[in-house]
């Protein structure tokens, strides 16, 4: 006996199983996301721009947001530095960014342009 002659074609639809198997949904939906993560790093982040001048220092970031604020001298007061803030963009990319400085580090005149503007003091 085929239930297929017995049964329309739309609640047929309703009862079987997607096409694609459960795996190559969430294959997809990995790599849409880490598609989004990739192409996200380079549109919000600056990677001409550390941080803090000091790389040893717990706010250290090779790359900044590129819509940061500024740091203050002080502890939200006091002047503006040149330096941008950390933001959590710059936590969120920790390590994509370790991975783009080690597969591209910096030149040595980006370093000496860096230099000059304060950091690796």
């Amino acid at each position: 006996m085929d239930i297929h002659r017995y049964v329309s074609p739309s609640v047929m639809s309703a009862t079987t199983p997607s096409r694609i198997p459960r795996w190559k949904f969430w294959l997809r939906v990995v790599a849409v996301l880490a598609a989004l993560y990739c192409g996200g790093y380079f549109v919000f982040m600056d990677r001409h721009l550390p941080t803090s001048p000091f790389p040893p220092a717990n706010d250290y970031f090779e790359s900044s947001f590129r819509w940061a604020a500024k740091q203050r001298a002080g502890k939200g007061t006091g002047p503006e530095t040149q330096f941008p803030e950390v933001t959590i963009w710059n936590v969120i990319y920790r390590p994509l960014d370790s991975v783009y400085f080690r597969v591209f580090p910096r030149r040595d005149a980006e370093v000496e342009r860096l230099r000059e503007l304060g950091y690796y003091k």
